[in-house]
């Protein structure tokens, strides 16, 4: 899958990045799409809401 990721990356011209980017993209995404911070979390499977804040 991360081959893929990265071979789509590539061809679309844009910088290769971490996987793990992609979550600290996706949490304040969807704080700011007022996704509720419980299922943000659970999303993101964070252990405990603490650590989605």
């Amino acid at each position: 899958m991360l081959r893929r990721f990265h071979r789509l990356s590539d061809e679309a011209g844009l910088p290769r990045i971490r996987a793990h980017d992609l979550r600290h993209f996706a949490a304040p995404t969807m704080l700011s799409a007022n996704v509720p911070l419980p299922m943000a979390g659970k999303t993101l499977r964070h252990s405990a809401v603490s650590v989605t804040t």
